[in-house]
């Protein structure tokens, strides 16, 4: 409706200039990635991880406690795809990590959106999903242990980043009102992922996922749709 007049045109302009500015400090943090080494524990994983082929390591990770505990098994999952695929795999993560978190954001505010029946473009969803993400990195007490040190990015990052996305499926699953039995699949394995990297991340989640499936179960109980469409996804997510 406002394509052709003149504010309309400056508010792009202006977000625009927006998203640059927030994406200049997001590249700042990946391209500082690159230079992490390991660390601390990243050598001890890479000892443990070495000492028995990779599919013994994630069973014995999952239902073993043994140098590390069992309730992190997403941890020794993800180090080790990257001790599989190279050393140089510790410098990309954090870059890694950053990307799928703004993207998640967008995914997720998009749906979010949508279900809200906003009309929200790109370039805006952009600059709110950047400025979350650089808001917290930026606000972080000690940025390397939270991005760059990669034993300490998969139990206390990742479990943010993949939420999200969990949260993101979620919302569109309910939106859709259609929930089929590999989206259920899907989300469930998803949740499992996203709480195995640390006992923190599991509890966040599952306090996440109880509160949505009360609040889900209250609108069906007074008649609301909405309820029973999200009941199956976020039930599946609990499981």
């Amino acid at each position: 409706m406002f394509a052709n007049q003149p504010s309309s045109r400056w508010y792009r302009w202006i977000l625009a200039v927006v998203c640059l500015a927030l994406t200049v400090p997001l590249i700042g943090y990946i391209w500082t990635g690159l230079y992490a080494r390991y660390l601390q524990d990243d050598y001890c994983y890479s000892v443990f991880l070495r000492g028995d082929n990779f599919f013994t390591s994630q069973w014995n990770s999952y239902f073993y406690v043994g140098s590390y505990s069992a309730n992190r098994y997403c941890l020794t999952l993800l180090i080790g795809i990257s001790e599989a695929i190279g050393r140089f795999t510790v410098g990309l993560m954090p870059g890694l990590a950053v990307v799928l978190w703004v993207a998640g954001f967008m995914v997720l505010f998009r749906q979010a959106a949508r279900l809200a029946r906003m009309d929200l473009g790109w370039l805006e969803v952009y600059a709110l999903s950047a400025a979350l993400v650089y808001l917290a990195l930026y606000q972080a007490p000690n940025r390397t242990q939270v991005l760059y040190w990669r034993a300490a990015m998969l139990p206390y990052l990742a479990p943010l980043v993949t939420q999200t996305w969990l949260v993101a499926w979620t919302l569109r699953q309910g939106r859709r009102g259609k929930t089929g039995i590999l989206a259920c699949i899907g989300l469930a394995l998803l949740a499992f992922l996203a709480a195995g990297f640390s006992e923190t991340g599991a509890t966040y989640q599952a306090g996440m996922l109880g509160v949505g499936i009360l609040a889900a179960l209250i609108f069906w109980g007074r008649k609301q749709t909405a309820g029973k469409r999200f009941l199956l996804p976020l039930g599946a997510a609990m499981v």
